[in-house]
């Protein structure tokens, strides 16, 4: 059974979590300000913090954790992307 939470980013939205990602979907909010960034995009969560970050919220870091927080990262880096106003490139003429 799936769980719902209203932590998203924005207010009054409702997301479903399985359970079994509800963990890694914490950690990954936990960690909403600890993105990298590059030429004003971010390219990934800063993961030097996830060691504070898990500890300080109870959650022992496993390999598995950690699988399931990058396809949290990279879900959240696709949306980013696909939601990036692109520029028009110039005509060749």
């Amino acid at each position: 059974m799936a769980t719902e939470t209203r932590r998203a980013a924005r207010p009054g939205r409702r997301i479903t979590v399985w359970p079994e990602n509800a963990e890694a979907f914490a950690l990954f909010c936990a960690m909403g300000t600890q993105w990298r960034w590059a030429e004003g995009l971010r390219v990934g969560l800063d993961l030097t913090a996830l060691p504070v970050v898990a500890a300080a919220h109870g959650v022992a870091v496993t390999p598995g954790l950690l699988d399931r927080l990058g396809i949290c990262e990279a879900a959240a880096l696709a949306a980013w992307e696909e939601r990036r106003p692109r520029r028009r490139q110039p005509r060749e003429e």
